[in-house]
């Protein structure tokens, strides 16, 4: 019965109108899917599993009305969609093959689906977009003494609980006392964890948290309101986190619809005021929008947000393109606010300037209401790491690095160290072994290298990468959306 609901194990309700358990019933347990509305909708089964160990299941619904659910099973996390009609994507998220995953939470991020879970103490993280892995397992609590559990999710950030002997409360301070820690996604990784409980007393435990976003929607911040078990007998306890945008500080915001818009606008045809907000404001252009952001330091890190919003009755495409460097589409509802971020690469920074291209897709304008821009302070976890490099540096050893962005809409970059002199052949590779391109196949010197790829003429899909170099041999995976 659907009302047993103390009786059946790992209940978890992330959304209003969707729930997710599971119960043991003989050959082996099931997981069911459930979701209200104004009407009922019935009962859908997402697996079963015969004489297998099957819980912990996590739910969560996107956007666009598609249902994401994660699950533990002998020891890994496996991950699949429901679109109203079928279940697809089944994925092994974790991979662990001899550490045993469990407790698996997942959280919708826009396009991205986070999924995290405890593997031997520590919590991994995964993000899936398109219905395909998107990056490596992440180590987010990096937990001293195997000792971090029960981790819960939403967005992009993340809490969980460590302790049971010792607690890490500052670089130089141990207590003997479990705490609820915090950690947030940001420039491809994971801040270092916060202690948000500061429990001196007693253990604290099971972590739920909230996130409110601030009043602008293209403003980055907000806070998290969490709440968690501690004591024995248990009470709880109830804090709130004001965010800043990950350690980095916003150094100049670009309000463009204004008669005058700044950064330095390159080609322009007006403004529309469509609403008191400031998001509401937006520079327009029938063909595109060009921008151009100087006196940018190379030896720095940034990142570029912008914002797009418009009221035209159906939803528009946009697309984003920085110095060639960064390229691809954002869709914009009708009267829904959109923000896109992306890190500035070093190789656009060296001569100072960004050029931002916004052009409208199939005869739409280009809209933009805001610029921000931001510069890392830090080098901390989560946090992009500068290499300088000069002509009298050079790599030790041969590399080959993921391509950014991935995934990537039309244009992405793929980086490679040669130690030495030697032939170099950089290949393509659709899913079925076919060549599709070759970047590189020629001798080059040793050094820093990087490689672009125009997939204008590729499908969306998956593809593979190999890097041929003197003896040395290396394939990577990515992802083309389109």
């Amino acid at each position: 019965s659907i009302w047993d609901i103390d009786f059946n194990a790992n209940f978890q309700l992330t959304r209003r109108y969707y729930l997710g358990w599971y119960w043991r019933a003989f050959p082996g347990p099931f997981f069911h899917y459930q979701a209200f509305d104004s009407s009922y909708n019935g009962l859908c089964w997402v697996g079963r599993a015969d004489y297998e160990d099957l819980s912990g299941p996590s739910i969560d619904l996107d956007t666009n009305g598609v249902v994401h659910i994660a699950w533990d099973k002998l020891g890994e996390v496996y991950y699949c969609q429901w679109n109203g009609e079928a279940f697809t994507n089944y994925l092994n998220i974790s991979q662990s093959l001899m550490e045993p995953s469990q407790n698996p939470c997942l959280s919708c991020d826009g396009q991205a689906v986070r999924i995290v879970w405890e593997e031997e103490g520590d919590i991994l993280s995964r993000t899936v977009v398109a219905g395909v892995l998107a990056d490596t397992v992440q180590n987010i609590s990096q937990s001293p003494d195997d000792l971090s559990t029960s981790p819960f999710i939403i967005g992009r950030y993340v809490c969980w609980r460590q302790g049971d002997e010792m607690n890490l409360i500052s670089h130089d301070q141990w207590t003997p006392v479990d705490a609820i820690l915090f950690s947030r996604r940001c420039g491809g990784g994971w801040t270092t964890p916060q202690n948000v409980s500061n429990s001196t007393l007693a253990p604290s435990q099971e972590p739920q948290m909230v996130y409110h976003p601030p009043a602008n929607p293209l403003v980055s911040g907000g806070s998290l309101y969490f709440m968690w078990a501690e004591g024995d007998p248990p009470y709880f306890r109830f804090a709130k986190v004001g965010l800043n945008p990950c350690e980095e500080e916003e150094i100049t915001c670009f309000n463009l619809g204004q008669p005058d818009p700044s950064p330095v606008t390159l080609e322009r045809a007006g403004w529309l005021s469509l609403g008191p907000e400031q998001y509401k404001s937006v520079d327009y252009d029938s063909s595109a929008l060009v921008y151009l952001i100087p006196d940018l330091d190379p030896g720095k890190n940034y990142r570029l947000q912008a914002g797009f919003y418009q009221e035209f009755g159906e939803e528009i495409g946009q697309r984003f393109q920085l110095d060639g460097a960064i390229d691809y589409e954002v869709q914009v509802p009708s009267a829904k606010a959109v923000t896109t971020s992306k890190l500035l690469p070093d190789s656009i920074l060296q001569d100072g300037e960004v050029q931002l291209t916004i052009k409208g897709l199939n005869g739409a304008q280009a809209v933009c209401p805001l610029l921000i821009l931001y510069e890392y302070s830090g080098t901390g976890p989560g946090q992009p790491k500068r290499v300088v490099s000069s002509s009298d540096q050079l790599p030790d050893h041969f590399s080959l690095s993921q391509n950014y962005p991935n995934p990537f809409n039309s244009v992405t970059e793929i980086k490679y160290n040669l130690p030495e002199d030697c032939w170099v052949r950089l290949e393509v590779f659709n899913i079925l072994g076919r060549r599709v391109a070759t970047l590189v196949d020629g001798f080059e010197k040793a050094g820093f290298k990087a490689s672009r790829l125009d997939a204008g003429q590729m499908a969306s899909g998956i593809y593979f990468y190999r890097l041929k170099a003197g003896g040395y041999t290396k394939v990577r995976k990515m992802v083309l959306i389109r």
